[in-house]
C-alpha cells in the first residue's frame, strides 16, 4: 500500500466534515497493474474505516468516454465492501450536504434563504421588475405611489448599522454614564 491510514486521523476529519473522494478512473483506464492495485487497497481501506461515511464517488477523468452511469458507480462502491444504500447516498446524498454545507459557510451564521425584496412605502410603481409587479397585483407588496422625501429618509432611517459601530455606540454611552 502506498499510504497508511490513521484511524484517528479520520475519525477527527469525519467529525470535521471532512468529506473523501474516490476517483474512479484509476480502475478503469489502462495504466499500470501496480497503480490498480494501490487504487483497490487504499479505496478498500478507507471505506473500511469510515464504514462508508463522508465518502463521494468522482470520475477523476479527462476523457468524456471514462465517465460511467451513476448506478454503474455505486455497484463499484458494492465492490469496495460498501452496502448498496450507503453507496448510493456516496452519489446523491453525501454530494448535496458537501454543497450545502459550501453555501452555509459562504454566508452569515450558516443561513442559507431566498432574498424577498421588500419595497418601501410610496416606492414608485414604474420600473419595478416583473417578479414585483405580479406579487403587487396579488395583493403583497402595498399599494405604490412616487415616494417623498420623507419616504426616502424613512427608507434610510430602516437600515441597521454595522454591529461595531452599535458596540462602539453602547461603549461610549457607558462611558458618559458612569460616573469617574
Amino acid at each position: 500500500m502506498s499510504f497508511y491510514f490513521k484511524h484517528s486521523l479520520i475519525r477527527t476529519a469525519i467529525r470535521n466534515g471532512v468529506v473523501f473522494e474516490i476517483p474512479y478512473a484509476p480502475v478503469i483506464s489502462p495504466n499500470s497493474e501496480y497503480r490498480r492495485r494501490t487504487w483497490w487497497a487504499n479505496a478498500m481501506e478507507l471505506c473500511r474505516m469510515t464504514n462508508g461515511k463522508n465518502i463521494i464517488f468522482g470520475s477523476g477523468t479527462k476523457v468524456i468516454s471514462d465517465l460511467r452511469a451513476p448506478l454503474d458507480v455505486a455497484n463499484l462502491g458494492t465492490l469496495l465492501s460498501l452496502s448498496q444504500d450507503v453507496a448510493l447516498n456516496a452519489l446523491t446524498k453525501t454530494p448535496k450536504a458537501l454543497i450545502l454545507r459550501a453555501q452555509t459557510r459562504k454566508t452569515y451564521r450558516a443561513m442559507v434563504s431566498a432574498p424577498k425584496i421588500v419595497y418601501p412605502s410610496g416606492w414608485p410603481s414604474e420600473g419595478v421588475d416583473a417578479v414585483a409587479a405580479a406579487a403587487e397585483s396579488e395583493g403583497d407588496v402595498a399599494q405604490l405611489s412616487v415616494p417623498s422625501k420623507r419616504a426616502a429618509a424613512e427608507a434610510v432611517d430602516t437600515i441597521p448599522s454595522s454591529t461595531r459601530q452599535g458596540k462602539r455606540r453602547k461603549k461610549k454611552k457607558n462611558e458618559e454614564a458612569s460616573p469617574d
